[in-house]
Protein backbone atom coordinates (compact mmCIF):
# COMPACT_ATOMS: atom_id res chain seq x y z
CA UNK A 1 0.00 0.00 0.00
CA UNK A 2 1.55 3.47 -0.86
CA UNK A 3 1.67 4.98 2.53
CA UNK A 4 1.43 8.69 1.37
CA UNK A 5 -1.72 8.21 -0.39
CA UNK A 6 -3.37 6.68 2.69
CA UNK A 7 -5.80 9.71 3.49
CA UNK A 8 -6.97 9.43 -0.03
CA UNK A 9 -7.71 5.84 -0.11
CA UNK A 10 -9.49 6.43 3.44
CA UNK A 11 -11.47 9.38 2.14
CA UNK A 12 -12.57 7.14 -0.58
CA UNK A 13 -13.96 4.20 1.54
CA UNK A 14 -16.00 7.04 3.91
CA UNK A 15 -17.54 8.43 0.72
CA UNK A 16 -18.45 5.24 -0.68
CA UNK A 17 -19.65 3.99 2.95
CA UNK A 18 -21.93 7.15 2.96
CA UNK A 19 -22.92 7.15 -0.98
CA UNK A 20 -24.05 2.89 -0.14
CA UNK A 21 -25.82 3.99 3.14
CA UNK A 22 -27.95 6.69 1.14
CA UNK A 23 -28.82 4.25 -1.64
CA UNK A 24 -29.99 1.83 0.61
CA UNK A 25 -32.04 4.61 1.93
CA UNK A 26 -33.30 5.99 -0.86
CA UNK A 27 -33.87 2.36 -2.48
CA UNK A 28 -35.51 1.60 0.85
CA UNK A 29 -37.96 4.89 1.13
CA UNK A 30 -39.53 3.76 -2.82
CA UNK A 31 -40.42 0.41 -1.62
CA UNK A 32 -37.60 -0.62 -4.45
CA UNK A 33 -36.86 -3.03 -1.72
CA UNK A 34 -37.89 -3.72 1.81
CA UNK A 35 -34.68 -4.59 3.28
CA UNK A 36 -31.96 -2.39 4.99
CA UNK A 37 -28.54 -4.17 4.42
CA UNK A 38 -26.53 -1.66 6.92
CA UNK A 39 -23.30 -4.30 7.66
CA UNK A 40 -22.99 -4.13 3.81
CA UNK A 41 -23.52 -0.53 3.55
CA UNK A 42 -20.66 0.58 5.98
CA UNK A 43 -18.27 -2.90 5.83
CA UNK A 44 -18.38 -4.99 2.76
CA UNK A 45 -19.39 -2.51 0.22
CA UNK A 46 -15.90 0.45 1.41
CA UNK A 47 -13.62 -2.50 2.26
CA UNK A 48 -13.73 -4.33 -0.89
CA UNK A 49 -13.38 -0.96 -2.76
CA UNK A 50 -11.10 -0.31 -1.05
CA UNK A 51 -8.91 -3.21 -1.08
CA UNK A 52 -9.55 -2.90 -4.91
CA UNK A 53 -7.98 0.60 -5.40
CA UNK A 54 -4.98 -0.45 -2.65
CA UNK A 55 -3.79 -2.44 -5.85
Amino acid sequence: MDKERIFEILTFGFFMAILAAILDNIGSNLVWWTYSLIPVDYCIIPYSLLLISIF
